[in-house]
């Protein structure tokens, strides 16, 4: 309990500044404090089990990571091991500017505009509504399953993410999507939708069923899509009938993409213990390596702001603390402490 109180202490003095920096541990109603809280204040938020949480208000919200512990983990991240976890997310249409950080939940549904998600670990992503669209969703730096955005959200933002899962775009739409690793999934772009920027990700081969039935990636050459500087490991397909990356014309799918590329040496060979998110690093002779636009890594891990491993926020952490058992009466209390800044 101390080391917590102690961890959380340093969280919180270094985060401080003009906003209101509030501490919720273990055991509180975390939808209660964020009910309380004034607009715009940081929610530091220690390992432990929170139920589902609905933003109502511009908050910021920062957890701890994941993949700390356990048999397959990044370790000597965080001194504390322990893990934010939300049971599902909602931001609803008064949490424009809201922000979450190293945090774990099952689902996260968007219904508002402005909103980030960063470092976090999650299932399925649903932006807008059959009725209802917003705008300006921003992912970067996460590890999740699938996602869903609904006709006419606009400036859709997928940087530097690990996809695990399938993806699917609405009409009349647009996103971006920049140095992403998708895995085990298939990708499909409505034939209505707005065109899609697609640079700099890898689209991982483990598909041999039809387009019809999902197991491509499919976007469809008719939405004008741009794809450039992307790697794939299958043929690129544009719709049942089953067009290849050949017919989608220099507008579309450029010659700087990638196609048919060896998978077996595109990620660095995983050990029994290794984390699920550490696996998609790049092998030294990865054909992803330099694949990228302006002869950057392809992928989550790289361009200027690669993926960090378990979703480190980007607040100061304390990653070792040392405190002794026991200490002699009247003696000296020694704690030696390792602290690091995660940008």
């Amino acid at each position: 309990m101390k080391k917590l109180l102690l961890i959380s202490f340093f969280f919180i003095f270094q985060k401080a500044n003009a906003q209101t920096t509030i501490r919720v541990v273990n055991g509180q109603n975390l939808q209660t404090v964020m009910d309380a809280a004034a607009d715009n204040s940081i929610i530091i938020i220690e390992g432990g089990n929170y139920g589902n949480i609905s933003f109502n208000k511009p908050l910021k919200l920062y957890g701890t990571g994941y993949f700390l512990d356990g048999t397959l983990a990044n370790t000597g991240l965080q001194a504390s091991v322990a893990t934010s976890i939300i049971n599902s997310i909602t931001f609803n249409t008064n949490s424009s500017n809201s922000e979450i950080h190293g945090l774990t939940t099952n689902d996260i549904q968007v219904s508002s505009n402005q909103i980030s998600i960063y470092r976090t670990k999650f299932g399925m992503l649903n932006i807008g509504s059959a009725v209802s669209n917003f705008n300006n969703t921003l992912l970067k730096q996460n590890l999740f399953t699938g996602f869903t955005i609904h006709p006419n959200c606009l400036n859709i933002v997928f940087n530097n993410n690990i996809i695990r899962g399938n993806g699917v775009i609405g009409g009349a739409s647009t996103s971006f999507f920049t140095n992403n690793t998708f895995v085990d999934g298939s990708f499909i772009t409505d034939a209505q939708g707005n065109p899609g920027i697609f640079k700099s990700n890898i689209f991982f081969p483990s598909f041999t069923t039809s387009v019809c039935n999902g197991g491509y990636f499919n976007f469809f050459s008719n939405t004008q899509n741009y794809l450039i500087n992307n790697v794939f490991g299958i043929k690129v397909r544009c719709g049942c009938g089953g067009c290849s990356e050949e017919s989608f014309g220099l507008n579309d799918f450029s010659a700087t993409n990638k196609v048919n590329q060896n998978f077996s040496v595109m990620y660095i060979s995983p050990t029994p213990d290794m984390a699920p998110d550490a696996r998609y690093q790049l092998a030294p002779n990865s054909p992803a390596k330099g694949a990228g636009e302006g002869g950057t890594d392809a992928g989550a891990f790289g361009g200027d702001e690669p993926y960090v491993l378990s979703g480190i926020p980007s607040i100061p952490s304390i990653y070792q603390l040392s405190v002794p058992n026991q200490v002699p009466q009247n003696g000296i209390l020694n704690i030696q402490i390792k602290a690091k800044t995660n940008n």
